[in-house]
């Protein structure tokens, strides 16, 4: 083996070697473009911030920690030290974020008291965080996600109650290691009563361009994974992928003909949905009960919880279940379409 055919090879296990949270580093994307999509959609880069300010507050309540050795046996050089704390976190509290770079060790300083939110040892600790006053108590709480997990990495969505000062896991997945989640632009409101956030989407990103010192992170949308929605009050995380294939509508509720046509089957009715994992659908609909009728559309879909969002516009519930996929217009009221899975 010659030796520049040595070195490849050197700089290919090197590479495998690295762990699934480090990031190649480099420059910032430049292109607006390609940091923020608009129009709803998710976007291609997100980005961790990264600075120094309020570091030395931060450090001055967590060095009185230390000393009670609650921190006992981790490295925490204060030159590694950032704070992180989100964008929109900033603007809607004062709560602030700090993360160690050298051991993805994150915490939060909450009215001059400094709480670990979330694990970190082994990934990339704090990622990003919503915050959303979910339980209506007049104090903005925060969704957190973030990673952990040495040799076996683990993407984390939590919530931190800010009332009670407590971290409540709603969901770990180790089934897709090598990446991360992150908080889409995907909000939805309640249509029915009020403005009140009542679903945030989360995507799956992967970094590809760590930071240097105070120079933020950057991670590549990968797509929507799901969200995080109130279900009888409390938060809970919904998948996206229950909602991808085909389906063909099989009764819709208010109208008494499409029971009776569909009375032998769903093969009376050629009217069809195809959700895609790239984040487009496919509806047709042809010969619609016996009628001369024939349609045919493409567009783009966005799962928030139990909400679908056609063309970042209608707004739709929908529950998927053993039976199939309901699409609720009105919200148990009269129009509900039922659909089977075509296989």
């Amino acid at each position: 083996m010659t030796m520049k055919r040595l070195m490849l090879v050197w700089v290919m296990i090197l590479c495998l070697a690295v762990p699934a949270f480090a990031c190649a580093a480099g420059e910032s994307p430049s292109d607006p473009d390609m940091l923020l999509s608009g129009n709803g959609e998710s976007r291609r880069y997100f980005m961790r911030p990264s600075s120094r300010d309020g570091v030395d507050e931060f450090l001055s309540i967590i060095g009185k920690i230390r000393e009670d050795g609650l921190l006992h046996g981790a490295d925490f050089s204060p030159e590694t030290c950032y704070n992180v704390t989100p964008e929109r976190v900033t603007a809607e509290t004062d709560i602030r974020i700090f993360r160690y770079s050298e051991t993805a060790a994150s915490y939060a300083l909450v009215d001059g008291e400094v709480f670990e939110i979330c694990r970190w040892f082994g990934g990339s600790g704090f990622v990003d965080a919503y915050p959303w006053d979910y339980d209506g108590d007049g104090q903005t709480d925060l969704l957190i996600a973030s990673s952990w997990g040495s040799g076996l990495h683990r993407a984390e969505l939590s919530v931190f109650n800010r009332a009670t000062k407590e971290i409540t896991v709603l969901y770990d997945t180790t089934e897709d290691g090598l990446y991360d989640l992150c908080f889409s632009d995907t909000v939805i409101t309640d249509p029915y009563e009020g403005n009140g956030i009542i679903a945030v989407g989360v995507d799956c990103v992967e970094c590809v361009i760590t930071g240097n010192d105070d120079e933020p992170c950057y991670f590549e949308n990968r797509g929507s994974y799901g969200a995080i929605q109130l279900w009888m009050d409390v938060p809970v995380f919904r998948s996206t992928s229950r909602i991808l294939g085909q389906w063909q509508l099989r009764t819709r509720t208010d109208c008494t003909e499409v029971i009776d046509v569909l009375a032998d089957g769903p093969d009376h009715c050629s009217v069809f949905y195809e959700f895609r994992d790239d984040g487009t659908y496919h509806y047709h609909c042809d010969a619609w009960f016996g009628r001369e009728r024939s349609d045919d559309r493409t567009g783009t879909y966005v799962v928030c919880g139990n909400w679908l969002v056609l063309d970042n516009a209608e707004t739709i519930w929908t529950v998927v279940s053993d039976d199939g996929l309901a699409l609720d217009y009105t919200q148990y009221e009269t129009l509900i379409d039922t659909f089977v899975p075509v296989t």
